[in-house]
Order: C-alpha cells, then structure tokens, then sequence
C-alpha cells in the first residue's frame, strides 16, 4: 500500500494523534497505580510531581483531540443539542488538577431556572473551551505564583434574547487582536502566534473559528478597557431538550 495522492501531510498526523493515545492512556494508568502505592506519610513533592504528571497527561490528551478534530471535515460534523450545564460540570471535573496546582480555581455561572440548551457538537464544543479554560487557569495561576492577587476564571452562560446561546470566558489577561492572531497562527515561523497571549494555543484558536462557524456559530473577543478580556461564543439555541433532561 502507498500513500501517494494523498495529503501526506494529514496521513502523519492522524497517525500522529491516535499514536499519542496508546502512551497516554498506559502513563495515566500507572500514576493511579502510583497513587495507591503511596504511603500516608509520603512527602508533599512527591504528591505534587505525581500530580503534575496527571496534569500534563490530561493537556496532552487534549491536544491530541485537537489534532483528530483538526484533521476532520467540518462539513460532516454532527450536530445535537448539548445541555451546557453537563457540559461545564464535566470541564470542571477534567480541570480540578489544574485548578489545585496552579491554585485558580473556575467559576462556572449558568441560569437558575432554566436549562441552557445549544445546537452544537458535544466534542468539539468540550475540547475548544478545555483549551481555552486550561490556557486562562495557567495566566492566571502564573499571575498568582509571581505574588498577584489570587484571580479566578469565570465563564458564563445564558440564553441571549437574539435567540442564541453565550458562552462567555472571561480573565484578566492581556488583550487580544482575534483577526490577528489567527493570521499569525499559520505562520509556521511565527514565535508568539497568539501575539500578546501566547498561552492562548495556537491549535486551540484556529479549531474554535474553524468548528464554531461550522456549528453556525460565532467567535468574538472583547478587550476591556480596565483590563482582561472575554472571549465569546455564540451558538443557536436548541429548541429541542436532550433525551436526558426530558425524562427529568
């Protein structure tokens, strides 16, 4: 069998991603073997190098899911409705590791009253904020770890009256120019893709414009004037509960 014909390019990187997944899964596997093997009394760095493993395993995870969603085709992306409060409660979980090494801990606002329901891609949508919120988590625990004011990362969703869904991700980073940085993410040569928020990932910002528009939605950043910016995510509203929240 030969690849010619085809994009080789792409080949090695499919192959790359799911190759990723093999070591991945054998390492996270015996760290929690690790885990049980350590004694009560075993020393605070200890913990904090087992645990900064499973951090890192958990980023590499997700890079991996960017690269397989990279390589997709966004015209056959599945979309249903995604019942965003499962959604944020699950990023939650995923980030707790991070939250505790960096100490920045999340904050997840959603309505009350009423479920928040978009029309989307459950994967997709759950890799793109994982970047996003693990590269706002790592700003702001740096900030915390150079003797700022301890900072939390907020995000916020609600039905818009327009109809739509926002999911808003907001911290005190510097700002960003989105039409900018997305040019300068495919520069292959360029250092600082993202320009002033290098921890953004480069990937990641190029996946959420990419798939976003692709769920018929919108990426939008704002940069406020005192500081810090929110990067927005709008989706249609789905009009149609999930089979879950339905039984309920």
């Amino acid at each position: 069998m030969s690849v010619e014909g085809v994009d080789f390019g792409s080949v090695a990187l499919t192959a790359a991603a799911r190759d990723l997944t093999a070591p991945l899964v054998l390492l996270r596997q015996l760290s929690f073997q690790l885990d049980g093997q350590l004694a009560t009394n075993e020393s605070p760095a200890t913990v904090q190098t087992l645990q900064n493993l499973r951090t890192a395993i958990g980023r590499t995870f997700n890079i991996a899911d960017q690269l397989r969603l990279a390589l997709a085709d966004e015209n056959n992306l599945v979309l249903e409705p995604v019942q965003l409060k499962g959604l944020c409660h699950e990023l939650n979980s995923e980030l707790k590791p991070l939250q505790r090494e960096l100490k920045c801990n999340l904050d997840f606002e959603l309505p009350r009253r009423q479920s928040v329901v978009a029309v989307g891609n459950y994967q997709a949508l759950k890799t793109i904020l994982n970047g996003f919120l693990s590269d706002a988590i790592r700003y702001e625990g740096q900030c915390h770890q150079r003797g700022a004011n301890r900072r939390i990362v907020r995000l916020r969703v609600a039905n818009r009256r327009s109809g739509d869904v926002a999911i808003e991700l907001h911290d005190d980073g510097p700002s960003i120019n989105l039409a900018r940085s997305l040019e300068a993410a495919m520069e292959p040569n360029n250092v600082n893709p993202t320009v002033a928020r290098p921890l953004m990932g480069s990937l990641n910002l190029l996946l959420a414009d990419r798939l976003i528009k692709a769920m018929n939605g919108q990426l939008v950043v704002h940069n406020h004037r005192r500081g810090g910016i929110t990067i927005e995510t709008i989706l249609p509203t789905s009009h149609q509960l999930t089979l879950l929240e339905a039984i309920r």
